[in-house]
């Protein structure tokens, strides 16, 4: 985390209690002068003119340590600037002098009615009404350096495959490793990572047949699942060793993995029949495969090249599909989602009602990201993209990102695998633009995820 560490204090009150001896010509009395030098509440007030809810900042007061902190950082505001004057309320148990003492030796005599400076680091040192006791405390204003909503992306030095020439790529994590599969011209190769390295590909063997379509391969459970352009369905536990699936034949490729209502997980596929057609089909044990929804697919429902993503709305788990070509060849920017509830299972087309959010694409991602659905690059016939999109409601209405966008040094791209990990890191691995593999791995998150408290 990044913070900018400045001396700050909010001027709300400071009150000295100051001790007294009372004598009268009756009454003879001893009367013991507080030793209690202990600052007992800080907190700044609010000034709209510097950053917003200053007087909502909560200020934690390390007695054993003698230091007075805020643990929340205070948010990122390109007006808040040097020098920072700020009003501060502090309490004390009991005081008779107080003062403000700077790094370079300066001192003041602290008034409620002045503001002080942040600027630079300072202390405040507290005198007891006994006149002997002193506590001095030191004073921390921690304030964002960064803009916690900055999409912070860089490419990543990796070895492996990173001088391998590819035609298309497909990478996905599966049992805490990152696999890469890439088509070449001599064949399929299987590279491995720890997914808390990513860095280090090892390649491997495997006996997946030439026929594979790796841009198909999708984890269900404790298998890995891909579609072969023979339309046969094989499966593998380790991405190494793989074996006919099922015996049903059909399958045209594989939109994902939906859980139900009840918590039945399902591998969702796209079958055809001898007529043509094209219907849904599910599993829950990946061999058989039964039809849901529409007997026979929409002539514009995506067939390959679509992106897809899964989100849980309410207490719904939605598979959602974006782009991609349907039977035709045609390119499509429309969305479609499906899922499971009580009374069966659903499929919406076109959700966003051709509202033409994004141009016509195949071979974008998908992710969800910071409560949003994300969909970016891709291409068409003539173009590669590096756009963003999202969507707050959904998938039901999209809306170009102009301010987290990727780096001038992220080319356009199309067919690149996106994967979000448990530390909100978006990896990105590899890619094609105009027929040239991209051998690269982004790796980026919004800074505030990588604050220590937010």
């Amino acid at each position: 985390m990044k913070i900018r560490k400045l001396l700050r204090l909010s001027f709300l009150s400071l009150v000295l209690v100051l001790g007294s001896c009372v004598s009268d010509s009756t009454v003879n009395s001893d009367t013991t002068l507080s030793s209690d030098a202990e600052i007992k509440s800080f907190s700044l007030a609010a000034n709209t003119n510097v950053t917003t809810n200053l007087d909502k900042v909560f200020f934690t007061i390390d007695q054993q340590n003698n230091l007075i902190y805020n643990a929340d950082s205070i948010a990122f505001d390109s007006k808040i600037k040097n020098p920072l004057n700020l009003l501060t309320n502090i309490t004390f148990a009991a005081a008779s002098k107080v003062m403000i003492k700077l790094e370079d030796g300066t001192s003041k005599t602290y008034q409620t009615t002045d503001s002080i400076s942040y600027t630079k680091p300072f202390s405040i040192e507290v005198t007891a009404v006994d006149g002997n006791t002193t506590k001095s405390y030191k004073v921390q204003l921690n304030i964002h350096k960064q803009n916690p909503n900055y999409l912070d992306s860089r490419a990543l030095s990796f070895d492996g495959w990173n001088s391998t020439i590819f035609d298309s790529n497909k990478t996905v994590a599966f049992k805490n490793e990152f696999l890469n599969f890439l088509k070449t011209s001599s064949g399929i190769l299987l590279f491995k990572t720890s997914t808390n390295d990513g860095l280090h590909w090892v390649l491997n063997s495997h006996n997946l047949p030439l026929t594979a379509q790796i841009e198909t391969v999708t984890a269900f459970g404790n298998n890995l699942y891909i579609v072969t352009s023979d339309k046969d369905l094989y499966t593998s536990a380790d991405g190494a060793v793989w074996s006919k699936a099922s015996s049903s034949t059909g399958f045209s490729g594989i939109i994902g993995t939906l859980t139900d209502q009840d918590g039945i997980k399902r591998l969702i596929a796209i079958m055809t029949n001898d007529n043509n057609s094209y219907h849904l089909a599910a599993s829950t044990d990946g061999i058989t495969f039964a039809t849901y929804g529409d007997a026979v697919l929409p002539l514009d429902f995506p067939l390959s090249g679509f992106a897809s993503l899964l989100k849980t709305i309410g207490i719904t788990e939605k598979l959602t599909i974006v782009g991609g070509k349907d039977k035709a060849g045609n390119l499509l920017n429309s969305v479609q989602q499906m899922y499971w509830d009580k009374s069966g299972f659903h499929c919406g087309y076109n959700i966003e009602n051709n509202g033409n959010w994004f141009t016509a694409r195949e071979g974008g991602i998908a992710y969800n990201y910071d409560n949003k659905m994300v969909f970016a690059c891709g291409k068409n016939q003539t173009h590669t993209y590096k756009d963003i999109y999202t969507s707050k409601n959904n998938g039901i209405t999209w809306q170009k990102d102009t301010v987290n966008i990727f780096p001038s040094s992220f080319v356009t791209r199309a067919n690149a695998s996106a994967i979000v990990d448990m530390n909100n890191f978006i990896w990105i691995f590899g890619g094609v633009k105009d027929g040239t593999s991209l051998n690269e791995i982004w790796k980026g998150r919004f800074n505030r995820y990588g604050f220590i408290r937010q």
